[in-house]
C-alpha cells in the first residue's frame, strides 16, 4: 500500500513539474513574441508626452513590429509609421528632427497619439484617428450611425476597426507582461 502512495506522488510530481516546465515555456515564448526592445526610447518618450509606455509599445508592435526602416504601402514610416506631412506638422520642419530617426520616431508618434487623446479623451477614438485620420473620425463622431455622446460605436472603415481591436489586444498582452 505505502509503495502504491510513493509511486502516485512520483507520478503527481511528475505531472506538475511537466506542466510547470510547460506554463514557463509559454509565458517565454510570450516575451519573445511581445518583446520591450528600444525600453528607454520609449520610456523618454513615454515620460515626455505622458503617454503611457504600454501604448507606444502596442503601437510599435501593430504598426510596425519593431522594424525601424518599415515604410507602409501610404507612405507612413518608421517603428510608428508616421506619414511624412504629420511628422512636419508635429515638428514644424526643424531640421532638429529625422523621421527615420529611431529616437526621434518615437517619440514624435507619441506626440501624435498625446495630442490625439487629449482631442478625444478616449484611447479607442485616439487609436481610430491615428489609423484613419482625425478628419475621418470627426465626420464619424459627427454622425449619429457611428457614435453616441461623442464616443465611437462603430467604426465604419473594416482597416480601422480591426487596428482598434489589435491594439487594444496587444496592450492587454504587454500591460499583463511589463506593467503590472
Amino acid at each position: 500500500m505505502q509503495k502504491n502512495i510513493g509511486v502516485r506522488f512520483l507520478v503527481v510530481f511528475l505531472i506538475a513539474e511537466i506542466l510547470l516546465l510547460s506554463c514557463m515555456a509559454l509565458l517565454e515564448a510570450r516575451y519573445a513574441i511581445y518583446p520591450y526592445p528600444m525600453r528607454d526610447l520609449i520610456e523618454t518618450a513615454a515620460g515626455e508626452t505622458g503617454v503611457p509606455a504600454y501604448v507606444i509599445l502596442s503601437t510599435m508592435k501593430v504598426e510596425s513590429d519593431f522594424k525601424v526602416d518599415a515604410v507602409s504601402p501610404k507612405g507612413a514610416i518608421g517603428l510608428m509609421q508616421i506619414m511624412p506631412a504629420t511628422f512636419a506638422w508635429l515638428t514644424e520642419n526643424t531640421k532638429e528632427y529625422d523621421i527615420y530617426n529611431a529616437a526621434d520616431n518615437i517619440l514624435i508618434g507619441s506626440r501624435y497619439l498625446a495630442y490625439l487623446y487629449k482631442k478625444y479623451e478616449n484611447w479607442d477614438t485616439a487609436h481610430a484617428a491615428y489609423n484613419a485620420g482625425d478628419g475621418a473620425v470627426d465626420g464619424w463622431l459627427a454622425d449619429a450611425r457611428y457614435s453616441e455622446s461623442g464616443v465611437l460605436t462603430n467604426i465604419p472603415y473594416p482597416e480601422t476597426a480591426t487596428y482598434v481591436r489589435r491594439i487594444k489586444s496587444t496592450e492587454k498582452i504587454y500591460k499583463n507582461l511589463y506593467f503590472r
